[in-house]
């Protein structure tokens, strides 16, 4: 989002834990999700300062490894990319697939890639007007995550 313009922010679905908001600052969108998981924190949290308020958030290792999780469980183009977005920043892969058991006690890397390897993100790219270059990039990287978490699995 650009520039120092006020946020708006437009309720979409809530649920006792999980609530999904359209934030806009007037030239810029996006669709923010807010959960509030049944797990303890498996690393410190970060706090961030909003118009004077302190806010905890989840730090980057905590949403890697939840992320990672969450691909095993629904699959969604968004979940992919945000784990391509953490590793791209520096995320450490090997220790996310070490925690994800501590979001999803049924994770293991070998289930996880048995479910990546029939999703195909091409289809929703396309329905989102992703470009192909980005849509490429996406399943290069599926093919790569594949890669690590099978060598993952692969006893020592």
């Amino acid at each position: 989002m650009s520039g120092d313009s006020a946020l708006g922010a437009q309720v979409l679905r809530t649920a006792p834990a999980f609530g999904e908001l359209r934030v806009s600052d007037g030239a810029d969108t996006c669709v923010v999700d807010l959960v509030a998981g049944p797990f303890s924190s498996i690393a410190p949290l970060d706090h961030a300062v909003i118009d004077g308020s302190t806010i905890a958030l989840d730090n980057r290792h905590e949403i890697l490894a939840s992320r990672l999780a969450t691909l095993l469980e629904r699959s969604e183009i968004r979940d992919l990319a945000d784990v391509k977005a953490l590793l791209d920043a520096g995320g450490d892969l090997e220790s996310a697939l070490r925690d994800a058991p501590m979001k999803d006690a049924g994770f293991s890397p070998l289930t996880l890639a048995w479910v990546l390897k029939s999703y195909d993100p091409r289809p929703a790219a396309r329905a989102l007007g992703w470009s192909d270059a980005d849509t490429q990039a996406l399943v290069a990287f599926r093919e790569w995550l594949l890669e690590q978490l099978t060598a993952a699995a692969a006893p020592e």
